[in-house]
Parts: structure tokens; sequence; C-alpha cells
């Protein structure tokens, strides 16, 4: 299954179709979230909750808000982590093949990305499962949420570590390169 995965990052992990995953995960970012996402404080973007203090969100939305939540959590919040997926995982592939060893370790970090986008889809359900099944409170599931949403910022954290790891290898590569030609002449 990981090599799997592995071979299809490697597919994707060119130069035009980074881009285009790169231009859709902006576009998401600053035109469809702020349009309809909720505007209210949404239990997947708080760093840390008890099972209190997520009642106490989901009972502050009001019927309506917890329909609409939902239906956000099901439809959005359905592609969006798979779209960042695509793009963390394409972008890390294509940098650590122009990095490092092909036979490396690191070849296997891209496979973070997929690991997300599954953490992600647990928050996801597990939140939908909470706002519809209210007032009903299910305190194991709401710690389980958490749990899945402070594991989610923290690979997030280290996707965007290794992306970082990526572009000094690959620009230091490119400049040593350079250097090394320029030095020849």
């Amino acid at each position: 299954m990981a090599n799997k995965l592995l071979d299809l990052l490697t597919k994707l992990a060119t130069g035009k179709l980074v881009i285009v995953f790169l231009l859709l995960v902006i576009a998401v970012e600053a035109f469809i979230l702020p349009a309809i996402y909720p505007s209210f404080e949404t239990l997947d973007i708080q760093p840390s909750y008890s099972p209190e203090k997520a009642y106490q969100l989901i009972d502050s939305y009001g019927e309506a808000g917890r329909q609409y939540y939902a239906f956000i959590e099901l439809t959005l919040d359905a592609v969006f982590p798979l779209l960042l997926a695509l793009f963390f995982g394409s972008l890390t592939t294509y940098l650590f093949r122009r990095v490092f060893p092909l036979d490396s370790f690191w070849q296997k970090l891209p496979l973070l990305a997929p690991i997300v986008m599954a953490v992600d889809y647990l928050e996801n359900t597990s939140v939908v499962v909470m706002l519809l099944n209210y007032p009903r409170q299910l305190d194991i599931l709401a710690q389980a949420a958490n749990l899945f949403t402070i594991t989610k910022f923290a690979l997030i954290a280290l996707e965007l570590i290794l992306l970082l790891i990526g572009l000094v290898g690959w620009l230091g590569k490119a400049v040593y390169t350079r250097v090394k030609r320029n030095s020849v002449h």
C-alpha cells in the first residue's frame, strides 16, 4: 500500500501538477473558505478542547449552525484534505527526488501527506457525529476528536518542516551546481 501511494505521488510530482495543486489550495484558502466556511468558532480550528468546551461550542451554534457546520464538514471538508494531501505529497516528493538519494529514508517521508489526510478525515467524522447526535453528548468521541485535531496540527507542522528541508536542500543543490559549473569555466 505504501509503495503504491509513493508511486502515485511520484507520478503527480511534476512541476506543472505541483503548481496546479498550489493554485487550487490558494484559491480555496483565499476565496472559497472565507465565503462559505462557518463564521463561528469551529472545533477543527481549535488547538485543543475538552469535551465540555466542545459541547459548549456545539450548543452555541444553534440548530441551524450545527446543520450548516455538518454540511460543510461533509462537503468542502471532504475535498480539502485530499487537495492538501495532493499538494504537500507531490511537492515533498518533487523536492526530495531532487535532493536525496532515491533509495534513502527521505523518499518515504512524503507518505506523511496521506497520513495527515486520514487524521483530518477522522477528525471531521468525529465532529459530524457529535453535531448530528447533539444534544446527546459523546464525551469519548469528543476526546478522540480533540486527539485527532492535535495530531493533525502536529503533523501539518512536520509537513511544513519537511517542505522547508526540501526547499533549502533544492536551493542549496542548485547554488552548489551553479558555483561548481562557473568555477570550471
